[in-house]
């Protein structure tokens, strides 16, 4: 996509008394934590709701549920108004927040801060589930106020049309020895007042000039529903294909965002360190496809390249062919290249991390800032890039990593960027919240999720790592690849190793819902690193060797 999409509009508030204009109507309280708060008004003078000393009123966790009765099934912007003053819990993250249970949550807040605006877009509600909008604390709280002000929960309506380009699915990259019919999801919501039956689609083709050169009229036969453009007789170039939805009388209700749809000679593939072909394969090193078995270490850097040899050796004795390293974010671009170098005899390739890369980040690469001489966000991300761009064993970037809803529009734009500095390649992205992927499908070349279901000794479900599969190879009507993390750690005391068995069937439950890469988490700090042990680390990782060696045996039928 060319520019995000164009939204649609929100719907009144559906939050009774969201802005306690009627005292407390409408809100249920069953501690004695709240209160109005007549000497302390939200910035825009409304009233706000104290919650007093929290830890003291109630044994439990201090909650105010609102009278709203949420309907399944919908898609929901969610703000509020949150100050705290000297609020502190039992835990560094203890604090005050609100939340539309087990679907969103504010940013938590504790010690000392103004009034702070949170607005939460795109929550989603699935349907037959039964929530409720709360106000609470997070963790154990032993001291102090908060206050809101200003809830509020409005339904999502669409805009009357939506556009997914099913095909050309890699940056719109059309090759001449490929289809030449572009193929687009469209959804069509009627306004108020029309028939679905009244409405048509106009699919335009632009050149450079805006001038029209192919058109495609449609008539919606249900909602949502996929037209074709037809392009061959097009030249070599790049394409504007946009979605007009009109009346019956040829009004135009709305055009949305256009894709750019490139048309290249195949040869240009030659000259491409790593692509993404219509069967959702990842080419890279030698331009053939290869399924991807990728994990995760941490590593300090070195400028030498033999400093890294020994622990890719180790890690090549499993059929890896792609890592990510959150270690060596800061490191200059010369240690990364020393790091690249020593992957090669392994046939190893890798995926800088740049998930930090944003000015304000806790994470801020301050080492290639100084490199490149920028605090500038943009500036950093285009130099980067390109300083890279050039090394075949780079073949794309890690760009979050479970990123919140509120950073996609961000990544959105820095995924120009990339594709500015270092042309080819996978943008990467993994997530741990479903519901969440619809929303990231235009902003990611691959999406990637994670599920860490063995969190006790017994009594795991191992199909989550299947369903969070399925949610996004869904959420991309199966036309994006799609790669799963697998986990290869133990998440507590109170938990376990994966064995052979369980790593097997995570492994190919994901596979069977069609991932085309798996990734291990992880080789480093707090993931096998953490096994001082030499023989209980030699026999983790054999467990790994077993599975993706299996795997690899199986690329051919796979791919």
């Amino acid at each position: 996509m060319t520019a995000p999409e164009i939204g649609g509009s929100l719907g009144p508030n559906l939050l009774v008394n969201g802005d306690f204009s009627q005292g407390m109507a409408g809100w249920s309280m069953p501690s004695g934590c709240f209160s109005l708060d007549p000497t302390t008004p939200a910035p825009n003078g409304t009233a706000s709701l104290e919650m007093s000393d929290s830890a003291a009123c109630n044994n439990a966790t201090p909650i105010a549920v609102n009278s709203l009765k949420v309907t399944s099934g919908q898609v929901y912007t969610i703000s509020g108004q949150l100050m705290t003053e000297g609020l502190v819990g039992t835990k560094s993250y203890a604090g005050a927040m609100f939340d539309l249970l087990g679907y969103g949550r504010s940013t938590i807040m504790n010690g000392t801060t103004d009034w702070t605006t949170t607005t939460m877009q795109h929550v989603t509600v699935p349907a037959g589930v039964n929530t409720s909008f709360r106000l609470q604390t997070y963790g154990a709280i032993t001291s102090g106020d908060a206050w809101f002000a200003n809830l509020s929960m409005q339904q999502e309506i669409p805009p009357a049309l939506q556009m997914f380009l099913l095909y050309p699915n890699y940056r719109g990259m059309m090759f001449s020895d490929q289809s030449q019919v572009a193929n687009v999801d469209l959804t069509v919501t009627p306004p108020t007042g029309t028939s679905l039956s009244s409405l048509q689609v106009v699919l335009n083709a632009t050149d450079s000039g805006g001038n029209i050169v192919a058109s495609q009229t449609v008539v919606p036969s249900s909602t949502d529903f996929t037209a074709s453009i037809d392009l061959g007789a097009l030249p070599l170039g790049t394409y504007q294909l946009a979605g007009t939805v009109e009346d019956s009388s040829g009004n135009v209700l709305m055009t949305q965002s256009p894709y750019a749809i490139v048309k290249l000679d195949a040869s240009a593939r030659d000259g491409m360190k790593a692509w993404i072909d219509p069967a959702n394969r990842a080419h890279f090193l030698d331009g053939d496809p290869h399924f991807v078995l990728g994990i995760y270490d941490t590593t300090q850097y070195s400028l030498r390249e033999a400093y890294y040899v020994p622990e890719l050796a180790a890690i090549a004795m499993a059929p890896i062919n792609m890592i990510i390293n959150y270690y060596i974010t800061n490191a200059p671009t010369q240690a990364i290249t020393a790091y690249t170098d020593a992957m090669k005899q392994f046939g190893i390739t890798f995926l800088p991390d740049v998930a930090a890369f944003y000015s304000g980040s806790p994470n801020w690469p301050t080492g290639p800032a100084k490199e490149f001489g920028t605090e500038n966000q943009d500036t950093l991300i285009s130099d980067y890039t390109a300083a890279l761009s050039s090394d075949s064993n780079i073949v794309g970037y890690y760009v979050g990593d479970e990123p919140a809803l509120t950073r996609q529009p961000q990544t959105f734009h820095q995924y120009g960027l990339i594709k500015g500095g270092d042309p080819s390649g996978f943008s990467l992205s993994v997530f741990n919240t479903p519901l969440d992927l619809p929303s990231w499908k235009d902003t990611v070349d691959i999406l990637g999720v994670d599920a860490y279901p063995l969190a006790a000794l017994t009594g795991n479900d191992l199909a989550e790592v299947a369903d969070r599969t399925r949610a996004a190879v869904q959420a991309s009507h199966g036309t994006r690849p799609v790669w799963t993390v697998i986990q290869f750690f133990q998440l507590d005391l109170e938990s376990a190793w994966p064995t052979d068995q369980q790593l097997h069937d995570m492994s190919w439950m994901a596979i069977v819902e069609g991932a085309t890469g798996l990734f291990y988490w992880e080789y480093g700090i707090r993931g096998l690193a953490s096994i001082k042990d030499p023989v209980e680390h030699a026999a983790l990782y054999q467990e790994l060797i077993d599975v993706t060696t299996e795997i690899k045996s199986l690329e051919p039928v796979l791919l």
